[in-house]
């Protein structure tokens, strides 16, 4: 069933934008961030007049990193926010289960997650492709003559979707797959799953997922005397520094804004953010609110471009709108394709000491 309002704004209404995010449980700390990167978004465009005469208004629900608890938030930013757009974050089991409920409403929505299969009309993302991420790590560890390694990977979609990717990217590398080990996102203990691996002898390890067993799984290898290289996904620079402290060997896929001083040259609307992010005091890892402030920008972006907030013409906005250069990559969507970023922005890096440095560029 289709829903729809009919009751057109008035000209002094705010513009809604909807965060469904997670601000307690597994991806508070990355959901967090976004959130006040989204904030700092909406003030900066409200002191520029904000969009179409309009006023930018967050109104944001705590989803609790729970895929149901998501669907509720969604559904309520609609019927009793009654919201333009909607925002989502890194939840991707959230992101697919609530695609069918803005299909209903009509609203457009923006994610920090992968989306599901097939792609939804109405769900947008901002990440960078998986093979993007996975593809990083593989191309390095050809780089270097590494031969085999092992997957430690948590469950979620996300990393789910990673696993099924790097095997292919492995097997076209000439990289051995030895062996792959799941876990729970609230891991506190992975020495089972690192030992099977090890026994293994794998030249390289592998990790899929974000959060704290990042740290956990730092902390084991450590613990289990091992020596060789730990590669994980995109986390918050925090996480890194934590891991980093039990186990030096780590290195990660980075976006743009954590190494951004690394950069020859760095995006324009990336130094912009930052020169606010560093003026509103904020300190840490600017990569998870660079998304939130890239989210809303492209929210309204496309209402700009639509001339309204009417949710099919926003939507048709989104598909048919000029490349943006945000903070992390380009964006441009387009009918067949709802994940903005199509060129590979990521890179590999380390830390060395407090610094983070570039260890590997893809060509």
């Amino acid at each position: 069933m289709r829903h729809r309002s009919t009751r057109p704004p008035a000209a002094t209404e705010p513009v809604k934008l909807g965060l469904a995010v997670g601000l307690t449980g597994y991806l508070a700390q990355l959901d967090g961030q976004l959130t006040e990167g989204a904030k700092l978004a909406a003030d900066f465009l409200n002191g520029q007049g904000g969009v179409l005469g309009r006023r930018v208004e967050l109104v944001i629900v705590d989803m609790a990193s729970d895929p149901q608890q998501g669907v509720q938030a969604v559904q309520r930013l609609i019927t009793r926010d009654q919201v333009d757009v909607v925002i989502g974050g890194f939840s991707s089991a959230s992101t697919a289960a609530s695609a069918p409920v803005v299909a209903g409403y009509r609203k457009p929505m923006l994610v920090a997650s992968i989306l599901p299969s097939p792609q939804p009309e109405w769900v947008f993302s901002t990440i960078p492709p998986a093979e993007f991420e996975t593809g990083v790590r593989v191309d390095y560890l050809k780089s270097v003559g590494v031969k085999s390694v092992g997957i430690l990977y948590d469950a979620t979609p996300y990393a789910a979707l990673q696993l099924d990717i790097v095997k292919g990217q492995l097997s076209r590398a000439g990289i051995e797959l030895v062996g792959a080990e799941k876990h729970a996102t609230d891991a506190t203990d992975l020495r089972p799953q690192l030992a099977s691996l090890l026994d293994r002898r794998p030249e390289a390890l592998l990790k899929f997922g974000a959060g704290p067993t990042n740290i956990v799984a730092a902390k084991g290898l450590k613990q289990l005397g091992a020596s060789l290289p730990l590669l994980m996904s995109i986390d918050d620079l925090a996480t890194y520094a934590q891991a980093y402290a039990e186990y030096p060997k780590i290195m990660f896929a980075a976006a743009p804004p954590q190494v951004y001083k690394e950069l020859d040259r760095p995006a324009k609307a990336l130094l912009d953010f930052i020169g606010v992010w560093t003026k509103a005091g904020r300190q840490g890892d600017p990569v998870y609110p660079g998304r939130g402030w890239d989210a809303v920008f492209l929210a309204v972006n496309a209402i700009k471009k639509a001339g309204t907030t009417e949710g099919d013409k926003v939507r048709a906005a989104f598909e048919d709108m000029e490349p943006y250069e945000g903070t992390s990559a380009v964006y441009k969507f387009t009918k067949d394709n709802h994940y903005g970023i199509t060129e590979n922005p990521m890179v590999l890096a380390k830390f060395e000491g407090s610094a983070v440095k570039i260890v590997f560029k893809p060509r």
